[in-house]
């Protein structure tokens, strides 16, 4: 096999595998800092100019003044990216400095021209980067383990940076740790329990996401086979899925009748305005014609009144003939 075929079928092995992981981060991520959604926006597999280059996350604080509400969010600024890594991937300083130029490139090609202060790294895997944190320390970085999984990364003149340990995160965090093989029973059990919580219809898909990558990373386990290949949770999909397709029925036969009620309105005024129309311009002819016809009288009347004076004339003229005759 040739060199350039050889690299060629590793990207593309690469990118399924990314596009097997990726979807389910960026879910879960978003379900993580849902309480802040209002004022934050999620871009996934953010491009930089053009292909390949991406972001695989990134989160735009458009009210920065806010503090965000999850202690992922602590080093938020108003730009945030997100560098993801499956069990299987390495977070490496070939990893670290890829991706910060990736954040200098995103800066630089953003139309008002970001500064790298309002910019942060995130990295996220399951497990603790040994050897990138030893390159960090023996390099003038200052690390902070500011809460179980999330350790700070600093340094003067640096963009402020952190690297999330998902399997070391407190058990108040219920979707990014999910995202790996070897979980227990009471995980995907939890997971299944939190999304029954959901209300909002994205949250649930993102929900969704995230069961369907755990239940594939821990489909070889016997607890999952006990759940009658995860029947447990696909029933609950179901039913979420259910009741997702009732409310849309609902939302759409509401919206259907307040259309047909805006159309039936529409028709009915317009026939209003047309028989409205009708009888004005009726009104009009009968009142131009009953005018018409009142002229018409007063004229005959006044026809029949000079024809009368005009017999009168001629019988007066005809007695002062005959007079003047006798003479």
């Amino acid at each position: 096999m040739r060199q350039d075929e050889s690299k060629d079928l590793k990207n593309q092995a690469t990118k399924k595998k990314k596009n097997q992981y990726h979807p389910a981060f960026c879910a879960a991520m978003e379900l993580e800092l849902r309480e802040d959604k209002e004022h934050l926006t999620f871009e996934k597999e953010y491009n930089l100019n053009t292909k390949p280059n991406s972001i695989d996350f990134l989160v735009i604080n458009v009210n920065d003044s806010i503090k965000v509400k999850s202690d992922l969010g602590a080093i938020f600024r108003k730009h945030n990216l997100f560098e993801f890594k499956s069990p299987k991937d390495t977070l490496d300083f070939k990893v670290y400095q890829r991706t910060m130029g990736y954040a200098y490139l995103y800066a630089a090609y953003d139309e008002n021209r970001i500064s790298p202060d309002d910019v942060t790294i995130s990295f996220l895997r399951d497990s603790y980067p040994r050897k990138l944190m030893k390159w960090f320390g023996e390099n003038g970085f200052d690390i902070i383990r500011f809460k179980p999984g999330i350790y700070h990364i600093k340094r003067a003149n640096h963009m402020d940076m952190q690297i999330i340990v998902t399997k070391e995160l407190a058990d108040t965090y219920v979707w990014i740790n999910k995202l790996t093989s070897g979980l227990e029973k009471k995980d995907l059990i939890k997971i299944n329990d939190e999304a029954g919580k959901l209300e909002d219809e994205k949250d649930l898909l993102n929900a969704e996401s995230v069961i369907d990558l755990s239940y594939k990373l821990n489909v070889s386990e016997d607890y999952v086979k006990e759940m009658n290949g995860m029947g447990y949770i696909r029933d609950a999909l179901k039913d979420m899925a259910q009741d997702m397709a009732h409310d849309m029925a609902q939302d759409m036969a509401h919206d259907m009748a307040q259309d047909m009620a805006q159309d039936m309105a529409q028709d009915m005024a317009q026939d209003m305005a047309q028989d409205m129309a009708q009888d004005m311009a009726k009104k009009e002819v009968e009142k131009k014609t009953k005018d018409l016809n009142e002229q018409l009288r007063s004229k005959e009347k006044e026809n029949s009144r000079l024809k009368k004076e005009i017999e009168e004339l001629k019988e007066q003229v005809l007695k002062l003939s005959n007079k003047i005759a006798m003479l």
